[in-house]
């Protein structure tokens, strides 16, 4: 039986849409997305490994024309507010708190999140929380899931980890960690899994 369940956070339990993101903080010139897109999406995920928001803003700003530079800032410590609640996963988390599982967030997370989530109302399920700019670990890279599971004395036999990913999913099985590949258009089909597994 699994006792701890480790879920992502984005796309998992809440939506996020770099289009939305587009469409919101930078409008519908083609120009102007391609260069946010090269700017700031292209390498995101040095935030999640440790790079502060901050910082890496100033970087985005230097590969930037300065009409631009509103838009990249909005998008960097604003995306949160452009986010939403996934379909029944409030309900899912809640009964499988209930029931009695060790909940914790497995996330790759910038410092904006990090260290800025209270309004997240599903999180406050969670027994714990482990964001990737924290630890300076960033999936797919199986060392993450390591330090998880050390940190909370888990054997990996006891885990599920549920994430949209597959290149994190075949991470966290190489460690031993069953996995649950979350298809975000179809939140139903985890709420079934979960319920014919009795989690």
């Amino acid at each position: 039986m699994h006792k701890t369940i480790l879920f992502d956070c984005g796309k998992v339990l809440i939506g996020f849409s770099r289009k939305k993101l587009l469409n919101v903080y930078v409008g519908e010139d083609e120009e102007s997305r391609d260069l946010i897109n090269e700017a700031i999406f292209k390498d995101w995920g040095m935030q999640d490994k440790g790079m502060p928001t901050k910082d890496y803003y100033e970087l985005a700003k230097s590969k930037l024309p300065e009409r631009l530079h509103q838009s990249a800032y909005n998008i960097l410590f604003h995306w949160k507010e452009q986010t939403w609640p996934l379909p029944g996963m409030m309900e899912i988390v809640q009964r499988l708190k209930e029931k009695g599982h060790q909940l914790i967030l497995l996330s790759n997370m910038p410092d904006t999140f990090s260290y800025d989530h209270d309004d997240i109302d599903v999180l406050k399920y969670f027994d714990d929380l482990v964001f990737s700019f924290v630890v300076g670990l960033a999936k797919p890279d199986p060392q993450i899931f390591v330090y998880t599971l050390n940190k909370f004395a888990i054997k990996p036999s006891d885990c599920l980890f549920v994430d949209d990913n597959p290149d994190n999913i075949l991470s966290a099985e190489s460690v031993g960690i069953d996995g649950y590949l979350f298809d975000p258009e179809n939140t139903a089909k985890f709420i079934e899994f979960a319920e014919k597994n009795e989690l």
